[in-house]
């Protein structure tokens, strides 16, 4: 589960000001997420919610051991 304090930190990072300071950045959308992956970018979350994560368990469970 996903703190208050982990959830702005993370909502910051839609402002460039952030994303700067922070080295870090958002991938939004399942494609992007599997690019980022395929191309060794380190993610340190992937968040789903419980609809898509029950269609698509196979991509779910893939992605958590990479993370």
């Amino acid at each position: 589960m996903i703190t208050r304090a982990e959830l702005k930190s993370y909502a910051a990072l839609l402002q460039k000001k952030f994303r700067d300071e922070t080295n870090k950045f958002l991938v939004e959308g399942e494609k992007l997420i599997l690019e980022a992956v395929n191309h060794r970018i380190k993610c340190e979350l992937i968040i789903c919610n419980s609809s898509y994560s029950h269609k698509n368990n196979g991509t779910v469970r893939a992605l958590s051991k990479l993370v």
